[in-house]
C-alpha cells in the first residue's frame, strides 16, 4: 500500500473539517475582501492601507445577513485596522442608509488606532476649518530651528532612505504639529495627513510583508503633500456632526473585558484579524510609528511586536495558551493535531509549530470575545486567507477559514456559510483551501 504524503493527509482532515460547513461562492466578494475602490472614497481614502477591505463590504454584508432593513445598527470590530468599518458606518449615516449607529472597535497598533479612532471622533465632532490649521502648519514649520529637531532612533531614518532636505521638512512638520492650537480632534487629523507624506517622501515603498527601495521618492516636496493631503481631509470632513456613538479603543482584544450585556448587544461584528502568513504588522508600518512618536525605542519597538497577534513566526513566543483551560481543549487539539504532525521537520519547525498553535489559541480568544459581544440573533462575519507555508514537497497550508469557523462553532456561534471569494493564482497549490474566505456566523437566537 502507498504511503499517504503529509500534505495528503492534511488535505483529508480539512476535507472532514470542511464537511461539517456550507461552502458557496457567489463571485461577489473578491472584490470586496481587497480595498477595491477606498482610494476615492471620503475618509477611506486618507491613508492607504493595502491591508483593508472595500468600504462596499459592509453594507452587501448587512444584505446578505438580513440586516439591511435596520436603520439603527451596532458594530463590534474586534480589529479595527485603519477603520474601514467606522469609516463606511459614517458614510452611510450621510447617505441616508441609516439613521444612527454605535460601534466599538480594538485596535492594538497604535498607528491603526490612530487612523480607526480620528475618523470616528472626526465625524462626531467635526472641525471646521481644518484647510486653514494645516495651512498654519505649514508656515510655523518653515521658522522652526533645525537645530532642535532629531530624527527617530529607527536606522531606517539614517541610512540613505530619505533626502536630507525631505526628512528635514518632514521633522519641521512634526516640530510644527506639536506647537499647534489644535484640538486633540484636528491634532490627530494633522498627525494622519503627516503620515501620509512619510513614505512618499522616501525612496522605500510598502512591499508584503517588508519594505523595499525604491529608485525615486513620490515627491521631493513633503510640504506641499501635506498640505495636499489636509485638503482632501478638509474636504471630506461632515459640515455637521454624525449621529455615530462610540469609540475605538487602543487595545489587545485577547485581554478586553466585554462590558455587561446590556451594553454589549451588537448586531454586526465585521472584522479581518491578521492572516497567519508571516506579516509582522509592527514592521510593516513602523516608519509611520515611529515617527509619530508612538515608540521611541527599540525597547518599546519589541515590546509593541509582542502585542501582535501570534499569525507570524518571527518571533519566539512564550508556550502558553488560554485554551489549554478550555472546557474545550480536547476539541481544539483534535483540530490542530494533524496539522502539528506534517510540519515539515526543517529549521522552522519549531517556529511554525508556535504559529499554528498561537494563532489558534488567539483566535479561539478572539471568538470567545465576539460571541459575548453579539446579541441573541447577531451576526459574525470574519474575512480571512488561508496560507501556505515552504515550498515544493515541504509545503504547509494552514486553512484559517477551517480553524476559524471550527473555533467560531466551540464559542457558541452557528456557522452559517463559508463564502469563497478569492482563489490567489500567485502561488501554486494543488489544494482547494489555498483561498479567502468570509465566514458567516450568528448568534443562537434562543439558549
Amino acid at each position: 500500500m502507498e504511503r499517504m504524503s503529509a500534505a495528503d493527509r492534511l488535505e483529508r482532515h480539512y476535507e472532514e473539517v470542511a464537511e461539517c460547513f456550507e461552502e458557496a461562492s457567489t463571485g461577489d466578494y473578491g472584490a470586496l475582501v481587497v480595498p477595491t475602490g477606498n482610494s476615492d472614497e471620503p475618509m477611506h481614502r486618507w491613508f492607504h492601507l493595502k491591508e483593508a477591505f472595500s468600504y462596499q463590504l459592509l453594507p452587501r454584508v448587512l444584505k446578505d445577513t438580513g440586516l439591511a432593513d435596520l436603520k439603527e445598527l451596532t458594530v463590534f470590530e474586534p480589529f479595527a485596522g485603519s477603520g474601514t468599518v467606522a469609516a463606511t458606518l459614517v458614510q452611510m449615516i450621510t447617505d441616508g442608509q441609516l439613521s444612527r449607529a454605535s460601534y466599538m472597535g480594538l485596535e492594538a497598533n497604535p498607528f491603526l488606532h490612530l487612523l480607526s479612532s480620528a475618523k470616528l471622533a472626526a465625524a462626531q465632532h467635526p472641525p471646521t476649518e481644518f484647510d486653514a490649521l494645516a495651512a498654519s502648519v505649514v508656515e510655523a514649520s518653515q521658522v522652526v530651528d533645525p537645530d532642535s529637531l532629531e530624527a527617530p532612533a529607527l536606522a531606517t531614518f539614517r541610512s540613505g532612505y530619505f533626502d536630507s532636505d525631505s526628512l528635514l521638512g518632514l521633522l519641521r512638520l512634526r516640530q510644527a504639529i506639536k506647537g499647534s492650537p489644535a484640538s486633540s480632534v484636528e491634532r490627530r487629523l494633522l498627525m494622519i495627513c503627516l503620515a501620509a507624506t512619510i513614505e512618499p517622501s522616501s525612496f522605500l515603498r510598502k512591499d508584503g510583508r517588508a519594505l523595499r527601495r525604491v529608485t525615486e521618492p513620490r515627491t521631493n516636496d513633503p510640504f506641499g503633500w501635506f498640505k495636499a493631503i489636509a485638503e482632501i481631509v478638509h474636504e471630506d470632513l461632515p459640515r455637521r456632526p454624525v449621529s455615530i456613538t462610540g469609540r475605538s479603543h487602543h487595545g489587545d482584544v485577547r485581554d478586553f473585558e466585554v462590558p455587561p450585556t446590556d451594553e454589549a448587544a451588537s448586531d454586526l461584528s465585521l472584522f479581518s484579524p491578521p492572516y497567519p502568513n508571516n506579516i509582522d504588522y509592527t514592521e510593516v508600518y513602523k516608519l509611520e510609528t515611529w515617527f509619530l512618536n508612538f515608540i521611541n525605542s527599540h525597547d518599546e519597538f519589541r515590546a509593541q511586536r509582542r502585542t501582535s497577534l501570534r499569525s507570524h513566526g518571527s518571533l519566539k513566543w512564550q508556550e502558553e495558551y488560554r485554551f489549554h483551560d478550555s472546557t474545550h481543549r480536547r476539541e481544539i487539539e483534535d483540530l490542530v493535531s494533524p496539522l502539528l504532525a506534517v510540519i515539515p521537520a526543517d529549521r522552522y519547525r519549531s517556529a511554525r509549530r508556535q504559529l499554528v498553535l498561537g494563532y489558534v489559541d488567539d483566535m479561539f480568544t478572539t471568538l470567545l470575545k465576539v460571541e459575548r459581544c453579539l446579541r441573541k440573533g447577531g451576526q459574525m462575519v470574519c474575512v480571512v486567507g488561508n496560507s501556505l507555508h515552504g515550498s515544493h514537497d515541504q509545503q504547509l497550508l494552514i486553512a484559517a477559514d477551517l480553524l476559524i469557523a471550527r473555533l467560531s462553532e466551540l464559542a457558541g456561534l452557528n456557522v452559517d456559510r463559508l463564502e469563497v471569494a478569492r482563489v490567489p493564482t500567485r502561488r501554486r497549490s494543488a489544494s482547494r483551501f489555498l483561498r479567502e474566505t468570509a465566514i458567516f456566523a450568528s448568534k443562537p437566537a434562543s439558549e
